[in-house]
């Protein structure tokens, strides 16, 4: 596994509750030697879950997850969403869907003015 695969896993795990808001995240040792990895590789990935808004640390204490229910999760094997989407047993409907140009008053009044 990958340290990106590992990412991604977590962000999974977030998204689906295994880690809840609030909740203490394994620490680095603990990822470290679960998944084969050094500790710096995990503190990289976990700033990486900082930066991206998934998580808050603690100095001396750990990391927790943050409340983020509405971050959209990409993972990165390549897989697309209906793939994903299949492999979870759930179909899709796909919608045509239109749409139209809404042009501002300011717009409208900018063109009024020129057609003068």
């Amino acid at each position: 596994m990958t340290s990106d695969k590992l990412l991604d896993k977590i962000i999974f795990d977030i998204h689906n509750g295994v880690y809840s808001h609030g909740k203490l995240l394994p620490s680095e040792l603990t990822l470290a030697e679960q998944y084969g990895f050094t500790r710096y590789e995990i503190r990289k990935m976990y700033e990486k879950l900082e930066d991206m808004g998934y998580v808050t640390s603690k100095k001396g204490v750990g990391r927790y997850v943050r409340n983020k229910n509405n971050r959209f999760f990409i993972p990165q094997d390549g897989l697309s969403f209906s793939e994903r989407v299949s492999m979870q047993g759930k179909k899709l409907e796909t919608l045509n869907v239109g749409f139209r140009e809404i042009k501002s008053r300011a717009q409208d009044t900018k063109e009024a003015h020129r057609w003068r």
